[in-house]
């Protein structure tokens, strides 16, 4: 749920994109972003093994975090004064990445969410929002209500069905309004509260309690909770459905008139979200799906700025994949199986790419003994160019796994990299029929780099620009290139290029292409492998 007590207006030619303005219940009272707190927490994992983990709570707290500290369309929130309690580690590398950014502006990174720290974190920050900041909570975590009907949420050390050891939503509440302005998210109803739910239907304590009664006392609030009552809230894709529609929302999902996000379009947004997320795959029909509860002077309260046009959808085609042995499972963005294939052998690897350029995602699939491509449909696709190579890795340093697709045939070859999207980022055609690919660097503190191989020639290329720093061919070419491995092959803590032959042959060499070292074994072809200049090649944007 989430609830403010003022009005926002946007900020005309300021970087924040939103500003609050006046207090509506204190005309005198002013807004100083400087005073924003903000707590996120999320409580994964917990002491008792009767209680089974909420996966996404930490990726949850995390991303909402970085949302109102750091995403260009809020910012609401200084990081330095942004405080994280979490109990367990995220699940998607993405989170990873975010939370070493929040730590790295400055927030408070805290690995621990008993309920006595939460207790008194939240009162910490309550105070020091002041008279004229902001205060925004967000807990993910489980919850459950009491035969009375008071809701309670749950701590690293809380036991389910003990409202002692569990926190209070009335306290939660009740310390949140000491400060002027407010916003709280809680996601706190999962599936499986305990192992003897598992597979069944969830506890009866863990739906959304009612919170009208509350909340028609605080002036200016709209209200968000993550179900109706009577209902659930589930897990899906990474993060809580519900805080999944929140984050997709205030990126511009609910983007109103003039480029801004309001209550009233978020109220719309995430309700359609979660509805048509539980119709889909709960295959029931509710509505509504989530609760709100939103005062007059609250309904057109800007929540984040999204200048210019609306972000482009994602590729089309399969969403999310799932391997099990030779069986490969494609799902669309609402996490609905949409097909399904055997590849005949055990999948190394399976990954999802525009590899034609028409802005629709097919699947590349690794198998124990070679490559296997489908399109959206699930039909086995054959490219006019046929695929040699792929590799996977974090090509540009920026906490993503990219894709490079290398096609070919006995004349030419092409080099594409893909975005972790599934986008094609760059192609270059080359004169050079290229056989194999890997990523790799001689040692963390270098950019990756790519290097490349022939039946003749080695080069090892920059990413970004597609182009080799070097290419090496083989003199005279009455051998082959059949191996390429990369390892530290003299033991001087640098990583080496390292090239078998056909006949017999083995060349190290290291990244700048200078040689290290050629055995030759017996009987051997005398060969050499000889550096030529860097021969540029064309290389081009797909976007």
């Amino acid at each position: 749920m989430a609830f403010a007590t003022v009005a926002f207006a946007p900020v005309q030619g300021a970087s924040r994109g939103v500003r609050l303005a006046e207090d509506v219940r204190s005309p005198s009272r002013t807004w100083d972003p400087e005073q924003a707190t903000g707590v996120f927490i999320g409580v994964r994992r917990f002491e008792d093994a009767q209680i089974m983990e909420v996966r996404y709570a930490v990726d949850d707290a995390i991303d909402l975090a970085y949302m109102f500290a750091l995403d260009r369309h809020v910012r609401l929130v200084p990081p330095r004064r942004v405080v994280l309690l979490i109990e367990g580690v995220p699940v998607k590398e993405e989170s990873r990445r975010r939370l070493e950014e929040l730590r790295n502006s400055g927030a408070t990174i805290k690995f621990t969410a008993t309920t006595n720290r939460i207790r008194s974190v939240l009162r910490q920050q309550a105070v020091a929002a002041g008279s004229n900041g902001l205060f925004v909570v967000s807990l993910a975590t489980h919850g459950f209500v009491e035969a009375d009907g008071r809701p309670y949420l749950l701590g690293y050390e809380s036991t389910f069905r003990d409202h002692e050891t569990a926190l209070s939503t009335d306290f939660v509440l009740n310390v949140i309004s000491q400060a002027p302005r407010s916003l709280v998210f809680i996601d706190a109803c999962r599936e499986h509260i305990d192992k003897s739910t598992r597979g069944g239907k969830p506890d009866p304590r863990t739906v959304a309690p009612s919170l009208t009664r509350r909340m028609k006392s605080i002036l200016g609030q709209a209200t968000f909770y993550a179900a109706a009552q009577g209902r659930y809230a589930y897990d899906d894709g990474g993060n809580g459905v519900f805080t999944k529609a929140v984050i997709d929302g205030l990126t511009c999902g609910a983007t109103a008139d003039r480029g801004v996000v309001t209550v009233e379009t978020l109220r719309t947004f995430v309700g359609r979200e979660v509805r048509e997320w539980i119709r889909k795959n709960r295959h029931e029909s509710i509505d509504p799906a989530t609760q709100t509860s939103i005062d007059d002077t609250a309904r057109n309260m800007p929540l984040s700025h999204c200048p210019g046009p609306p972000p482009p959808p994602p590729p089309a085609g399969p969403a999310r994949l799932l391997v099990s042995g030779s069986v490969l499972s494609a799902f669309d963005a609402r996490g609905v199986r949409i097909w399904q294939q055997d590849a005949d052998a055990s999948i190394v690897h399976a990954s999802l790419a525009d590899l034609d350029g028409d802005s629709v995602r097919e699947v590349i699939v690794r198998t124990a003994i070679g490559f296997k491509l489908f399109d959206r449909y699930g039909a086995q696709l054959q490219l006019s160019l046929p695929l040699r190579d792929i590799a996977f890795g974090d090509v540009f340093r920026k906490h993503e796994n990219n894709v490079v697709a290398l096609f070919g045939n006995a004349s030419a070859s092409r080099l594409t990299i893909f975005d972790s999207d599934g986008r094609r980022r760059s192609i270059a055609d080359q004169a050079i029929p290229w056989t194999t690919v890997r990523i790799d660097r001689p040692t963390s503190s270098y950019a990756p780099k790519l290097i490349v191989i022939a039946l003749h020639a080695v080069a090892v290329m920059d990413p970004k620009k597609l182009t080799p720093k070097w290419i090496g061919m083989m003199q005279p070419p009455n051998d082959t290139i059949d191996r390429l491995l990369i390892v530290d092959d003299d033991n001087d803590a640098t990583r080496d290029i390292v090239l078998s032959t056909h006949g017999g042959n083995t060349f190290v060499l290291d990244f700048d292409g200078r040689m290290i070292v050629r055995h030759g074994g017996p009987g051997a072809p005398d060969v050499q492998i000889r550096l030529l200049p860097g021969k540029r090649t064309r290389a081009r944007s797909a976007r």
